[in-house]
């Protein structure tokens, strides 16, 4: 039975991963993309020159197979995705090609493949576009032709002429003639290209072929083209062609000025040939007599009108172009420009003497005018430049942080950038400024060494920097704080409201009487604190003048006189050992002596049962902080015995009642109930210290013989809780596994 399990899982297993590989391949397809076939490529010639499709071409002539392609929008590409590009027939792609196919960012979105003398190549995509729109593109191939054409036997040849003129000469119509040798290939395609200045007549093409009879070349058949204009670029397309060629065409001249000259050029290329043909048409001309003049120019001073040596200048014509430069003013201030036309002129200062400043204004000039001055005199003033002054200054302005008043008495070192002292002891004055002047250019800074009276001093360097040719003051300003005098602290023993004191070590009652008032026998008055004299050292308590031991009090009953003087408070919260045996001292604990409290601020149960025992071996509560004031001290000497019918304490009848401590019971296993109690395996008194959660909320510690037992818990112990459960959870789902894997062995 378990065999035939473990081969049910196999089986399942193994469709699973055959699912698996099968989903991973199955999306690989061949999608649907438009442009990609050959009918679709368009070949060019290197000229950029689109051929037809029926053209023969050249093996030994290279072309560009372009194509323009584009993926529906429909259809869905997954990687792996690839589609089928069609090489045109009259082309051939010598070797194996591989290149990536990117995109406009340059990432690359796949891969065409091509082997040499397959009729198609691939394109295999990645995922990079499968999620996008409008997803089109571009492939280019390059490859040379598919047919063997000997050079000689086509050719192109093109010449031109006027064809009209009006009245005067000037040229109305151009005429172009082009001759074709087309070889073995009946298709022809001429493309030619209109210079400026003309516009073609379609109406005026002629074609034809020509027969040769008896030697002789003679027209024959007409044939017509198939015209396209795309600007000044014109295509002729002829098919069926078996002889030479003759075409021709007239265009129309514009912009025709006999004086000036004209050339008309145009050009004319076959496809599938690396030559072109070319053809001028010129017309007309000029000629004239000329008279030469000059001109002088000298350059003055604005201010002094002294000649100025070195200023260099442009010759230009009306329209600013450049005819002569580099001309340059002599020791005289002088240039001169001879052998001009007559027109119109411009010198522009391209360089000014030294120490002047470059005056870019045009000095217009016209020569010719009249006929008879030969030369002319221009002059031109430069300004000098302004003095640029060699140092800089600079003015340090001190506030007062918050009121922003001045401050007079600062005293600060100046330095430059690495820290070096170049001035120092220099004082703001009664402005709450300081000024510095003649720096040289660089960077500087101001640093702080004496604050004025009552302020605290700012070292903080002040940087600036001083720049060549600046003429006002750089300006730094700075602010200091007052001097704050440190608060002094009150009266550590002085509380502030009765009752409630706030030094650390204390217990907060729970709800006090009005001080002075005396509370009921057996509970503790409070009375007026006395004022302490100097405050406690943190962690002791010295009580005041204990009784003598061997003197208690009646039990139940509590003087409610005036308390002793506390001389010198205890530290809050320190447990001094007792000694068995001996009376301890107030605050601590005496296991071996019980019954013998003393009379100022202890409380004896109205109930009392063997007052100040203690049960050897059974834990005590020394220390215990209850809810009291800090004029409620613990009975010192007795402990609370273990047995809850026995309490070394009282319980008061009444919490309200200041002055009366509430022990919290002991309840075993329980950790909030044992908050703010500590065991030892000796004894001690929590000296002064006011209970916060098991903690102490002054300084006190435990005396001796603190933290050696079994201490309660001072803080929740959920954790270990938690661990338990998670124990116990994980134990039974072990059991649980091993009852199912029983019940199945044995089953």
């Amino acid at each position: 039975m378990r065999k035939k399990r473990i081969g049910f899982l196999l089986s399942v297993l193994m469709a699973i991963l055959t699912l698996f590989v099968l989903g991973s391949t199955a999306h690989a397809k061949e999608i649907s993309v438009s442009g990609l076939d050959a009918n679709s490529a368009q070949v060019y010639d290197k000229n950029g020159q689109l051929m037809p499709p029926s053209s023969l071409l050249n093996t030994t002539t290279s072309y560009q197979v372009t194509y323009n392609w584009q993926i529906p929008d429909s259809e869905v590409l997954n990687a792996g995705d690839t589609v089928t590009v069609g090489i045109p027939a009259n082309v051939k792609v010598q070797n194996n090609v591989s290149f990536p196919v990117v995109d406009a960012d340059g990432a690359t979105i796949g891969t065409f493949t091509y082997k040499a003398g397959d009729p198609t190549g691939t394109i295999t995509f990645n995922d990079r576009i499968s999620g996008l729109q409008n997803r089109h593109g571009t492939l280019t191939i390059n490859a040379n032709g598919n047919s063997t054409i000997s050079g000689d036997e086509r050719s192109i040849a093109k010449s031109g002429s006027i064809f009209t003129s009006d009245e005067a000469g000037s040229p109305t119509t151009l005429f172009w003639h082009i001759t074709v040798q087309p070889g073995n290939n009946p298709t022809i395609v001429i493309t030619d290209t209109l210079g400026p200045n003309q516009t073609f007549l379609p109406d005026t093409v002629q074609a034809y072929l020509v027969n040769v009879v008896n030697g002789m070349e003679v027209p024959g058949r007409t044939v017509t083209p198939t015209v396209a204009v795309d600007g000044n670029i014109i295509t002729f397309s002829f098919t069926n062609v078996t002889s030479k060629l003759v075409l021709n065409y007239r265009t129309k001249p514009e912009n025709v000025d006999p004086a000036a000259g004209n050339v008309w050029h145009n050009t004319a290329s076959l496809n599938g040939l690396d030559v072109a043909a070319d053809a001028d048409i010129v017309f007309g001309g000029n000629g004239s007599a000329q008279q030469d003049y000059s001109v002088r120019l000298t350059k003055h001073d604005a201010d002094t009108q002294a000649v100025l040596a070195g200023a260099t200048y442009d010759l230009q014509d009306s329209t600013g172009k450049v005819l002569q430069s580099g001309l340059t003013t002599d020791a005289n201030g002088q240039l001169i420009v001879e052998k001009l036309a007559a027109g119109n002129y411009q010198f522009v200062e391209t360089k000014a003497p030294e120490g002047y400043e470059l005056n870019t204004k045009p000095l217009t000039f016209t020569l010719g005018t009249p006929k008879t001055l030969l030369s002319i005199e221009v002059s031109q003033d430069d300004q000098k430049m302004p003095v640029v002054p060699a140092t800089g200054d600079v003015t340090l302005t001190k506030t007062d942080a918050t009121t922003k008043k001045v401050l007079a008495g600062a005293v600060y070192e100046l330095r430059d950038a690495n820290g070096k002292v170049l001035q120092s002891n220099l004082k703001t004055d009664a402005a709450g400024q300081l000024t510095v002047t003649g720096l040289t250019a660089g960077d500087y800074q101001f640093v702080e060494t004496a604050a004025p009276t009552g302020y605290e001093l700012n070292a903080t360097p002040l940087p600036f920097t001083i720049k060549a040719g600046q003429t006002a003051a750089v300006t730094v300003y700075a602010t200091d704080e007052p001097v704050t005098n440190p608060s002094q602290p009150g009266e550590p023993g002085q509380p502030e409201e009765p009752g409630k004191p706030s030094e650390p070590g204390t217990t907060e009652p729970g709800q006090p009487e009005e001080p002075g008032k005396p509370s009921e026998p057996g509970t503790t008055e409070p009375g007026q604190p006395e004022e302490p004299g100097k405050p406690s050292e943190p962690g002791t308590t010295e009580p005041g003048q204990p009784e003598e031991p061997g003197k208690p009090s009646e039990p139940g009953t509590t003087e409610p006189g005036q308390p002793e003087e506390p001389g010198k408070p205890s530290k809050p919260g320190t447990t001094e050992p007792g000694q068995p045996g001996k009376p301890s001292k107030p605050g601590t604990t005496e296991p071996g002596q019980p019954g013998q409290p003393s009379k100022p601020g202890t409380t004896e149960p109205s109930q009392p049962s063997k007052p100040g025992t203690t049960e050897p071996g059974q834990p005590s509560q020394p220390g215990t902080t209850g809810p009291s004031t800090p004029s409620q001290p613990s009975v010192p000497g007795t402990t609370t015995p273990s047995t809850p019918s026995q309490p070394s304490g009282t319980l008061p009848t009444n919490p309200s009642q200041p002055g009366v401590p509430a022990p919290s019971l002991p309840v075993a296993g329980n950790p909030s109930a044992s908050q703010g109690v500590t065991t030892s395996n000796g004894s001690g008194t929590l000296a002064s210290g006011t209970g916060l959660n098991g903690t102490t909320a002054g300084t006190g510690t435990t005396g001796a013989g603190a933290g050696h037992g079994a201490g309660l818990p001072q803080t929740s112990e959920t954790p270990t809780s938690l661990l338990m459960m998670l124990a116990g959870l994980l134990g039974l789902l072990m059991a649980g596994t091993g009852v199912v894997y029983l019940r199945r062995r044995h089953g």
